[in-house]
């Protein structure tokens, strides 16, 4: 594995934590979405990157090309469309902090 990747693994294991602390009626599932959204897009992305529905990657909406991380595109296709669902339900269905 190479040293970016050990690196963000680690890190979304600490961010989850740290959110699960910080807001304990969170499960394990949604701090994993939720750690995984800073952690998913490389360098290229910025903010008009898009996720691809049909693959859950991180893509420039122009050329198409694909801008996520190792560490993203090595998760499974299944894995990936299931955090960006459990991100979208949790976006769509919490209240934001005043």
């Amino acid at each position: 594995m190479e040293i970016i990747s050990l690196y963000k693994l680690n890190s979304r294991y600490i961010i989850i934590i740290i959110l699960m602390q910080f807001d304990n009626s969170l499960s394990y599932a949604d701090a994993e979405a939720l750690a995984w959204t800073g952690l998913k897009a490389g360098v290229n992305a910025d903010s008009n990157s898009e996720i691809n529905p049909q693959t859950g990657l991180v893509v420039d909406p122009v050329t198409g090309a694909d801008e996520s991380t190792v560490a993203w595109t090595n998760l499974s296709q299944a894995e990936r469309l299931s955090i960006n669902q459990i991100r979208s339900n949790y976006m769509q269905n919490t209240t934001p902090c005043q």
